[in-house]
């Protein structure tokens, strides 16, 4: 028998959430819930720290698979997550419902969900706009800090 291991956990996750999200909304505790049914045979003296050590290793599983949605948002870099006929249309999105994130098909995505989805963007594109400026100034100054030491010596 093979050891059941972090990318097991990994690759689980990514199956339940295909199997859940069949034009549906998967917010992280259905997956988390998904996930611990079917490894519900834990028992013995050290039962409740094995419980705890899988929804441990359960959330950071899901927490890591949330991040790679959020990833493909900003670059849209995964051609499977991207939405056909689009360059950068997601198929899914990670909104907060009920004060839970979860990962929503595009289809069921509320006006208002993009609405702030598009606030976000906003905010990305004014911070980058910023950093670049930035940029540009340090290597301005760099470049005249050079300068005037090179003339004083």
């Amino acid at each position: 028998m093979t050891m059941y291991e972090s990318k097991n956990l990994n690759e689980e996750v990514e199956r339940i959430h295909g199997e859940l999200s069949t034009n549906a909304v998967v917010p992280k505790s259905w997956l988390a819930q998904a996930v611990v049914l079917r490894h519900q045979n834990v028992s013995g003296g050290d039962a409740d720290f094995a419980i705890w050590a899988m929804g441990q290793a359960i959330n950071r599983a899901i927490e890591a698979f949330f991040r790679r949605i959020k990833a493909s948002e900003e670059a849209a870099d995964d051609p499977q997550m991207i939405l056909p006929g689009y360059e950068r249309l997601q198929r899914r999105y990670l909104v907060t419902r009920g004060g839970e994130v979860a990962s929503v098909p595009v289809q069921l995505v509320t006006d208002e969900e993009f609405r702030l989805k598009i606030s976000e963007m906003n905010n990305m594109q004014e911070g980058l706009e910023k950093h670049k400026l930035e940029i540009l100034r340090f290597m301005r100054e760099r470049a005249s800090t050079v300068s005037l030491l090179a003339a004083k010596a």
